[in-house]
């Protein structure tokens, strides 16, 4: 499943040696930085779009294996991945941007994706709201809140490959909204990865590892 994503679009002539340096350098830090702070049982995708630079970079792993059971319990370990999660992306985007030497107004966007973990605690958060009566007025609007957050649970069982996640994030919800949901979706195919990104031989294929970027103009 998606744990986190950085995204860095960048307003320069990007060469075609510059896209390929670029793509081997991230693919090689981002899994140092991914490593220090999500843990080893993860893998690291990167995609680049050259002409205006864009680069894609992906992590992905599986809940269970990052520790989250040792949190105390599965929200707080929810908080700490997305926390983690935002400080991969500030370390990719902060090593990049320097060694590349990209002034700011270079810069187009740069985006710090949460992935499964950011949607699952969204779930949370609208829960809370649903049970403190905020903004919800009559029974209707409430039945009307209830489904909806029904259908995030679903969408988000659909991008959770391991049945142990799958379990912990079940047994998180409330037993009256566990208890209304329909049976789960089945589990995705863990082999193709075709939930979170798309499969390419960009993608899948890791790069020769560049240690130094070359100019990008």
């Amino acid at each position: 499943m998606k744990i986190a994503e950085t995204y860095i679009h960048l307003r320069i002539d990007a060469s075609e040696e510059f896209c390929e340096a670029a793509r081997g350098y991230l693919y090689y830090r981002g899994n140092l930085f991914a490593k220090d702070c999500l843990g080893k049982e993860i893998e690291i995708f990167v995609r680049i779009e050259d002409g205006s630079f864009k680069a894609w970079l992906t992590v992905v792993g599986a809940l269970i294996f990052m520790g989250i059971s040792n949190y105390g319990s599965f929200r707080s370990g929810i908080d700490h991945i997305i926390n983690d999660a935002r400080a991969f992306s500030e370390y990719v985007i902060s090593d990049f941007l320097k060694e590349g030497n990209t002034p700011g107004e270079k810069v187009v966007r740069l985006e710090r994706r949460l992935g499964v973990p950011g949607k699952i605690q969204r779930i949370f958060k609208r829960i809370d709201h649903m049970q403190q009566g905020e903004g919800l007025d009559t029974n209707e609007e409430v039945k009307a809140e209830l489904e909806a957050i029904k259908k995030q649970i679903i969408r988000v069982l659909e991008q959770i490959e391991e049945e142990k996640d799958r379990d912990l994030f079940l047994q998180s919800l409330p037993n009256l909204l566990r208890e209304e949901l329909p049976p789960p979706p089945p589990y995705p195919d863990k082999k193709t990865k075709e939930v979170y990104i798309e499969k390419t031989e960009e993608w899948l294929t890791p790069p020769k590892e560049v240690k130094r970027l070359p100019p990008s103009e």
